[in-house]
């Protein structure tokens, strides 16, 4: 559907989006010592990355989505280059997920770009019909509208969702039909924010 709408091009774009989430996640697992600003925040990624390696498997993926989050997170606070997913404030939700499912699944690149292009069809729709800025509905509006978009992201690559052929055309999001030529009048939009950046912003991106 997205390919559709969008065109080829779309999946160059989603894998600079996709290396983008990645490094940072990486860079913010690597960085140790204190945040700039006037608190001495420290940095706490990489600790907790190490405390969740040492978890069960049963405490053992909470742990680690939540390490790699933190890692984006913290790289936005740092200055560092990060995804708006949907904001700046929202960043580390998206790459958490998609980061640990490639990590702990030896997902391909091809099938997390499906689940990114899966991930910005849920944005668009709270984009058209409500909000993704954290100055018009919070950080909880934000930060919210990340956990949908990576929550079918997510399942657009797990069971049962998985066992749909990645070439097959699923039915499109409210007020669409999966069909290009009849929802012309109706554009995606696309990406609901998605953008590299420089962090340091709060989340009040309003793209």
């Amino acid at each position: 559907y997205v390919e559709m709408c969008e065109g080829p091009e779309i999946w160059d774009f989603l894998m600079e989006i996709w290396h983008t989430m990645k490094d940072a996640v990486e860079r913010g697992l690597d960085h140790e010592g204190v945040l700039p600003g006037p608190l001495n925040l420290p940095r706490k990624a990489p600790v907790y990355y190490v405390k969740a390696t040492g978890y069960k498997s049963t405490l053992q993926t909470r742990g680690l989505v939540y390490a790699y989050a933190l890692a984006v997170s913290e790289e936005n606070a740092s200055g560092g280059l990060i995804v708006t997913a949907p904001t700046c404030g929202s960043s580390g939700v998206i790459p958490g997920v998609l980061y640990h499912l490639s990590k702990g699944h030896n997902f391909k690149d091809i099938r997390i770009l499906h689940a990114l292009a899966t991930a910005g069809l849920i944005g668009n729709v709270v984009k058209q019909n409500a909000s993704i800025s954290g100055a018009e509905v919070g950080c909880q509006g934000e930060v919210g509208v990340a956990c949908a978009m990576a929550s079918a992201a997510a399942m657009s690559v797990m069971p049962p969702a998985a066992a749909m052929p990645m070439d097959q055309t699923p039915a499109g999001p409210a007020g669409h039909s999966g069909h290009p030529e009849t929802d012309r009048q109706h554009p995606a939009q696309w990406p609901a924010g998605m953008n590299c950046r420089e962090g340091g912003s709060s989340g009040t991106d309003r793209s």
